[in-house]
C-alpha cells in the first residue's frame, strides 16, 4: 500500500515521493515499468503540477479470490489511482489494472492447483512474501495483465467548473519497456484495447470471475474447505458474504 503526494519541482520531495511509489510495486513487474514511466512523464509538463498516487498491489489472485469472492472482489484487486493537477489547465487521470484478455484461463480451479500444487502451498507462500512468484504462473494461464488507463482532460475557458477530455492513453509493457499509446480519438483508443487481447475485447478481473462463477466456487472450496474452515462453517458462511 502507498499512497501520497508531490511537487515535481520539488526535487527532494520528489525523489522521496517516486522511491516510495516505486518500493510499493515490489513483485509487480509491469507496475515496476509503467508507474515510473508515468511520474516521469507527468513531471514533465510546465508550471506547477500537484501529482497525487494511490497503489494497492498484493501481488496475491488467490487472496483476491477468497477473501473477495462475491460481493468484496474490489476490495482485494490490485489497483493504482494517479492524478496530476495543472492550476487552472486541466487534469491527468490514471488508473491502473490488473486486466483479462476475455478468452484464456477459464478453469480456475486447475489453474490455482498448477501453481500451488496443495492448499498449504499458498498459505506458505502468504508467510514467505513470494506469493507474486505464484502470481506470474496463474497470469499467464489465465490471460491477466496489468495495465494502465490516462485520460488528459483540459479546463474550458467559456465553461467554469467543466472539464473536456483531450487524449486518451493506454500504458503497457512490451519487451520489458513502458509502451504508451495516445490518441485523441475515444475509438481509437477502444481499438487499440482491443489488440492487447485475441479476441477484439479486454475486460477487468471482477469481469473475468463474474463470467466463471462456478470455477470461482470451486477452486475457493478446494482452498477454503482445506486450510481455513470446515465445510460446514462455509455453507453457512456463503450465505451472507
Amino acid at each position: 500500500m502507498f499512497e501520497g503526494s508531490a511537487n515535481p519541482r520539488i526535487q527532494k520531495r520528489w525523489e522521496s515521493f517516486c522511491e516510495q511509489a516505486t518500493a510499493s510495486l515490489s513483485g509487480n513487474p509491469e507496475w515496476s515499468i509503467l508507474v515510473p514511466a508515468w511520474l516521469e512523464h507527468a513531471a514533465e509538463y510546465p508550471g506547477d503540477v500537484n501529482v497525487r498516487l494511490k497503489v494497492h498491489n498484493p501481488c496475491d489472485l488467490v487472496q483476491t479470490i477468497v477473501y473477495g469472492w462475491p460481493n468484496r472482489v474490489l476490495k482485494y484487486m490490485p489497483l493504482v489511482e494517479g492524478r496530476a493537477s495543472r492550476p487552472g489547465v486541466g487534469e491527468i487521470f490514471l488508473v491502473g489494472e490488473l486486466c483479462w484478455d476475455g478468452r484464456s484461463g477459464k478453469n480456475v480451479p486447475e489453474h490455482i492447483g498448477e501453481a500451488y500444487r496443495e492448499p498449504l502451498d499458498w498459505l506458505m507462500a502468504q508467510h514467505e512474501g513470494t506469493t507474486w512468484i505464484f502470481d506470474r504462473m496463474l497470469f499467464k494461464r489465465m490471460g491477466l495483465r496489468y495495465i494502465l488507463h490516462e485520460v488528459v482532460v483540459d479546463l474550458p475557458p467559456s465553461e467554469p467548473g467543466a472539464l473536456i477530455p483531450r487524449e486518451w492513453t493506454i500504458w503497457t509493457v512490451e519487451e520489458g519497456k513502458a509502451r504508451r499509446v495516445t490518441t485523441r480519438n475515444l475509438d481509437e483508443y477502444f481499438a487499440v484495447l482491443a489488440e492487447l487481447s485475441r479476441d477484439g475485447v479486454i475486460r477487468s478481473v471482477d469481469d473475468y470471475l463474474a463470467a466463471n462463477p462456478g470455477q470461482v466456487e470451486a477452486a475457493i472450496r478446494n482452498l477454503v474447505c482445506d486450510i481455513i474452515m470446515p465445510p460446514s462453517w462455509y455453507e453457512e458462511a456463503s450465505d451472507w458474504l
